[in-house]
């Protein structure tokens, strides 16, 4: 469909995690006079420690303090910073009265009031000399990544504040979130978009049907520079982080991830995007998803317009585990708008539309391009309030003095770097949440014997166990396929056992007697008595009991069979895959 504008042919949403304005330009954009009218924080800045108690004292922001490896990660409340605790109502408008007044009790202290400087950040500090950045966008839901992965592809989350991969944990029949995505939309207006990974796509994103449904579009991040290098963007691009290929550490500025590889995978998109023959009418958006548990000082606005989608499910028995009308944003995330056609230093004050209380926030991204692509409606009522950034492209030609380089990033650090902060050899979070969503959608199960499968596999198995499930996940259709009414009761369930789909065999050695209790327990978690034999007779064994002429085989992790179906994909996602190929990347040099 022909766009209502001539400016912009390329949309590209740099999807980063977990930091707030405060922790990333609070100090930057005030105190280094980059733009003196910011919304930001200084250093020394006090937080009571107790409001009505002077006496207790306080404690003071600190700016250059935040760490590149965050020790621990902060404890700032995503769900309710503002609000005095023990208030009454956080959930149902009207709230109860916001203020800072109680930001301490509410978790700002430590490593959450730490914020960074431009020195430490040279990448995004030039950002901000050369384009634009958001004084106050913020998080569509207060709250952390999921439901705002959901909000900024769909408009909705379907009434979900939790990180929450199943829907039916919210009353819904079936287990994919059902919402239409901006990807849906786009595909019924004839406009191309790119979803790009250079690791295994999380479950962010993968747990919404209308992003599962397009995997045919989900492509290795190598082709969104080979794209970007000859002018071939689709309309849209989703460029989600992955792994930096200097060290294989994660580059999404998630605690605590080595925010210095985030600051690489910037500068790397950008000079991709600014290289090739689409620059002029290329516009790169760059936001964080949530606030990360870090301190921002802004309370956010309350009484925005509730998405009104079909999928939420509240008040349906075994409805969604938090309350919540969603008449409030989150906190502001940090968020740059880049272009030839954004002024250098601009400071991006409140949209003028399309209403009179709209704000920028990551819903802005659908209503975005809703505009810029002229498609035929708004998902919900949320992007249609939302601030859309084609009012902002203002100038009348684009820019011809836009930096070719942003400066080099800072060294990659050698201290931890592991989502989540927890132990490096032990699984994630988002690993459970991936290891249930693939094991759903390949009809196979994520337990072995009594333990969910990543405690019996740890981190780096679990990873290669993901990576294998979303290789098969590309060669089939999606399955079980999601063809009934998704608003009608729960059908029945006709998914092969995953008894029958997945036989899981542990490997693990026969430490005694036969008849032993052990045994007996082993032989109820499916486990092959290797006679005492060790783990080599245990995996023969295993194998021997495969069955050629199934379309499955059993895959050795770690010392732990797996059975999985048996897959030869064209494009499978190496785990360690260089984000920018050499190649590509000599040619943006």
């Amino acid at each position: 469909m022909t766009p209502h504008q001539s400016k912009i042919e390329h949309f590209v949403v740099l999807y980063m995690e977990n930091r707030p304005f405060d922790h990333i330009f609070g100090c930057m954009l005030q105190n280094e006079g980059l733009m003196p009218g910011a919304d930001g924080v200084t250093h020394g800045q006090p937080i009571a420690v107790d409001p009505d108690d002077p006496s207790k004292g306080y404690v003071n922001i600190t700016c250059g303090t935040a760490e590149m490896v965050c020790k621990g990660g902060a404890s700032y409340s995503l769900f309710a910073p503002k609000f005095k605790p023990g208030a009454g109502n956080v959930a149902t408008f009207p709230y109860d009265p916001q203020s800072a007044r109680y930001d301490y009790a509410r978790g700002a202290h430590g490593e959450a009031i730490a914020m960074f400087s431009g020195d430490q950040l040279p990448v995004k500090r030039a950002v901000a000399e050369h384009f634009g950045i958001f004084n106050h966008l913020y998080t569509a839901v207060p709250s952390a990544s999921y439901p705002n992965h959901q909000f900024t592809q769909s408009a909705t989350s379907c009434g979900v504040v939790d990180n929450v991969v199943d829907w039916s944990q919210c009353g819904g029949n079936q287990t994919l979130f059902p919402q239409k995505t901006i990807y849906d939309a786009l595909t019924e207006n004839g406009n191309s978009f790119g979803i790009y990974y250079n690791t295994t796509p999380s479950s962010a994103d993968l747990f919404m049907e209308g992003v599962a449904r397009h995997k045919d579009r989900i492509l290795p991040s190598s082709d969104f520079y080979a794209a970007a290098a000859t002018g071939d963007l689709p309309h849209f691009s989703w460029v989600m982080p992955g792994r930096d290929p200097r060290n294989g550490g994660a580059n999404s500025d998630h605690p605590c991830n080595d925010v210095a590889l985030g600051e690489r995978l910037l500068k790397d998109v950008y000079e991709s995007l600014r290289a090739g023959p689409g620059w002029e009418k290329t516009l790169l958006f760059v936001v964080y998803d949530d606030a990360g548990f870090f301190y921002d000082h802004t309370v956010p606005p309350v009484g925005v317009p509730s998405d009104d989608a079909e999928c939420h499910r509240q008040a349906a028995p075994g409805g969604c585990p938090t309350a919540f009308d969603f008449r409030r944003l989150g906190l502001r995330a940090a968020a740059m708008l880049i272009s030839p056609w954004i002024a250098p230093k601009t400071l991006i004050g409140e949209p003028r539309g399309p209403t009179l209380t709209s704000q920028w926030e990551l819903t802005s991204v659908p209503a975005t391009i809703k505009n810029l692509f002229n498609l035929t409606s708004f998902l919900t009522k949320r992007d249609a309030w939302a601030g859309s950034f084609d009012e902002l492209l203002t100038l009348p030609s684009p820019r011809m003095d836009a930096p070719l380089h942003l400066p080099e990033a800072p060294e990659p650090a050698t201290g931890h770097n592991h989502h989540s902060c927890g132990a490096p050899t032990e699984p994630t979070r988002r690993q459970r949440r991936d290891v249930r969503l693939l094991s759903h959608l390949n009809g196979v199960d994520h337990t072995v014997g009594d333990e969910e499968l990543p405690d019996a596999l740890g981190h780096d198995s679990t990873a290669l166990w993901i990576r294998q499930q979303w290789e098969a996940f590309l060669s089939r259709p999606l399955h079980p396929p999601e063809a009934h009414d998704w608003r009608e009761p729960e059908p029945p369930d006709t998914r092969p056992s995953t008894e029958a789909a997945n036989n899981v065999v542990s490997g693990a050695e026969d430490g005694g007697g036969g008849g032993s209790d052990d045994d007996d327990d082993a032989d109820k978690a499916g486990r092959v008595d290797g006679g005492g034999g060790g783990d080599d007779d245990d995996v023969a064994e295993a194998k021997r009991a495969d069955n050629d002429d199934d379309d499955s085989e059993l895959v050795v992790i770690n010392g732990v069979a797996v059975r999985h179906d048996k897959v030869s994909h064209p494009f499978p996602i190496p785990y360690d895959a260089t984000f920018c190929p050499a190649d590509v990347f000599a040619r943006l040099r």
